[in-house]
């Protein structure tokens, strides 16, 4: 193949070869020029990350970290040894009054009903008792009246043979007398006639020595009644005698009466406290068992969720299971109230103090922030790592750092607020009024402890200014030493 003249290679020129590379250098050049026209060209500073000094009520506020418990938690102890019978379940939701805990009632209904039945018995052996001394101390006391009346009368006898006869006595005396003188002396007419009849034969002799035995007999009546009559005013010192002795054996069987009635009454008075005592005794031990049988069955004190407790030795109570008394089985945490437990270390615990009102965040949570008030704040500190395992804190030891665990209780409550959430809880410590406010963030702490703020400037530069903080909180302070609307340029905060 033979090759044409026009196509034999030929050299470029330097022209050429030199403008693909200046236009890339130009272009280099100028962009180049273009980054850095802005230190060689005067222009306006830029404080775009600056914030105006603002007049408002500043809110000082303590941040931190807590758990949310029940503000008031029940515990249920045994108040008695026995078998369980049932149990709520862990995690139940019981009601108030709702029985959560069951003990085998069976021995202390059986102690109980053999208590009630031998103190039914021994009451109805006391009354049948009663009845008996009471019918013997009536009759006694009945023995002591007729006593008391045979006394009087005895003694009213010997009244009489000491006064000797009355008038109406004389009177009859005489009358006695003479009334058997009168019957003498028709008996003695009688007798005669008998006598002057038998002489002729008109009576016989058996006749006349009846009416002779018969005036015989009325002479010795009259004779009788003469003597009684001719005695009536003579007191009898034998009558007297024989009276008075039986006045003293009327006055010591009335005596005996008496002290046996005494004696009845003493044995029924020490019978009645003796059976008292013994039945206060009974009532008592009923009452304990009645106590007892109660203690068996044991109610939940408030609404809120069943959580058994572990026995010291590992098992945990079910039914068939055997309880001490005074075991805690079971812990009832009131759902109805809740309140957050945190701890503030001991530099800060003092800003603290009861009824102070927080705004509590739970985790997770977007709404508006749950209000409380600060309800408890411990009087004893403890180690900040007190609370860990053991293993833990024979690596970490102790935190030399004294915390107080402060309680801030909720006034609303929501299905949000659950047992164990943490939550973010501002305490307010306090409020300053019409104060100048700027962001924490551009306060500039110096070693000699005097407080900056950067000032942007008229002339672009930042000036610091020395100033006073009144308050502070996470995000914002109050200071002495800026004027409202002043541009505080953002810095990072110096560490203390």
């Amino acid at each position: 193949m033979s090759i044409r003249p026009s196509q034999v290679f030929k050299p470029r020129s330097r022209r050429g070869r030199i403008l693909p590379l200046l236009v890339p250098a130009v272009l280099l050049a100028g962009g180049y020029a273009w980054t850095m026209r802005e230190r060689f060209l005067p222009h306006e500073p830029d404080f775009g990350a600056t914030a105006r000094a603002e007049r408002r009520t500043f809110v000082h506020t303590m941040r931190r970290t807590g758990m949310i418990q029940p503000l008031k938690e029940e515990r249920i102890y045994t108040k008695l040894a026995g078998t369980i019978l049932e149990i709520a379940n862990e995690g139940e939701l019981a009601q108030k009054d709702q029985v959560v805990l069951k003990l085998d009632p069976n021995a202390r209904e059986d102690a109980l009903a053999e208590e009630v039945e031998a103190a039914a018995e021994q009451a109805a052996d006391y009354k049948r008792m009663h009845e008996e001394s009471l019918k013997a101390l009536n009759l006694a006391k009945e023995d002591v009246k007729s006593y008391e009346l045979r006394l009087q009368l005895e003694q009213l006898r010997l009244d009489e043979i000491k006064k000797g006869p009355t008038p109406t006595d004389e009177v009859n005396a005489q009358m006695n007398l003479e009334n058997n003188q009168i019957l003498l002396k028709a008996k003695q007419e009688d007798q005669d006639a008998i006598e002057k009849l038998a002489k002729l034969g008109y009576a016989s002799g058996e006749e006349l020595r009846q009416k002779q035995t018969d005036t015989l007999e009325q002479h010795f009546k009259v004779l009788e009644m003469d003597i009684a009559h001719r005695k009536l005013n003579i007191v009898d010192p034998v009558k007297v005698g024989e009276q008075d002795l039986k006045v003293k054996e009327a006055v010591k069987t009335r005596n005996t009466a008496k002290e046996k009635v005494e004696v009845l009454q003493k044995n029924m008075k020490r019978d009645d406290d003796r059976y008292n005592l013994h039945k206060e005794r009974e009532e008592e031990r009923i009452a304990e068992l009645r106590k007892a049988l109660e203690n068996t069955v044991y109610r939940a004190p408030c609404a809120g969720l069943v959580v058994p407790r572990k026995a010291s030795y590992g098992y945990r109570f079910a039914p068939g299971r055997e309880v001490y008394d005074g075991m805690e089985v079971l812990t009832i945490p009131d759902l109805s109230q809740m309140k957050v437990k945190l701890t503030v270390d001991e530099g800060h615990v003092s800003r603290i103090s009861l009824n102070m009102a927080a705004q509590i965040v739970p985790a997770g949570w977007t709404g508006a922030p749950f209000k409380g008030a600060v309800i408890k704040i411990s009087e004893q500190g403890r180690d900040e790592f007190e609370q860990f395992q053991d293993d833990t804190t024979a690596i970490s030891g102790t935190a030399n750092r004294k915390v107080f665990e402060v309680e801030v209780g909720l006034d609303s409550h929501s299905d949000v607020l659950r047992l164990g959430l943490r939550c973010d809880v501002e305490i307010e410590l306090g409020r300053i009024e019409n104060a100048i406010v700027v962001p924490r963030a551009a306060l500039i702490r110096q070693k000699d402890g005097d407080v900056l703020v950067p000032i942007a400037g008229e002339n672009g530069e930042a000036v610091r200014r020395k100033i006073s903080v009144k308050a502070e909180s996470e995000l914002w302070a109050a200071v002495d030493g800026v004027n409202e609307g002043e541009r505080i340029v953002l810095v990072e905060n110096k560490p203390n």
